[in-house]
């Protein structure tokens, strides 16, 4: 189930479209050809083996420029290894292209945070199901946790309230 799992979130990366696909002009595609509706169709069963999967793992690997006011560009990485236990585990390991790392654990009872570049901890008292706690950090708290939304159990209900 776990390579399932991981194989889903790959397959979600693999729906952005490569860069030369972007370049030609093509006409939009409306929300109700058949196109879009496969798209929806195919989301949306990885949203449900998702919310139904106990526990998983993922490696994220990011990449991304920074154009500065000189016009150069400087590119950044980060390393994101999730481990999920669903209802109430959850690991965070990122490390960032400066050195930089973070650690967030949350298990059911206590959300906490470890940065030992900078000699940060921080513990929250904060009880429930990691969907509850990622709730509170990104809607409450303001926090950003990068693709957090794939995280959740209850992602196929999340994204059939968005999605038209």
């Amino acid at each position: 189930m776990r390579l399932l799992a991981s194989l889903s979130l790959f397959l979600i990366a693999g729906l952005a479209l490569p860069p030369a696909a972007l370049s030609e002009e093509k006409p939009p595609v409306a929300a109700t050809s058949p196109e879009s509706q496969d798209a929806k169709a195919l989301l949306m069963r990885m949203a449900d083996l998702l919310g139904k999967t106990q526990a998983f793992s993922v490696t994220i690997m990011d990449r991304y420029d920074v154009v500065q006011d000189s016009g150069q560009k400087i590119e950044f990485s980060e390393v994101r290894r999730v481990l999920i236990d669903h209802p109430d585990h959850l690991r965070i390991e990122s490390e960032f292209s400066d050195g930089k790392k973070l650690t967030i654990y949350f298990d059911g009872k206590a959300l906490i945070m470890f940065s030992p570049k900078e000699n940060v901890f921080s513990k929250l008292e904060t009880k429930g199901s990691v969907d509850d706690m990622l709730r509170h950090v990104v809607l409450d708290l303001q926090t950003p946790i990068p693709l957090a939304m794939l995280f959740l159990q209850s992602i196929k209900e999340e994204l059939e309230g968005i999605a038209p």
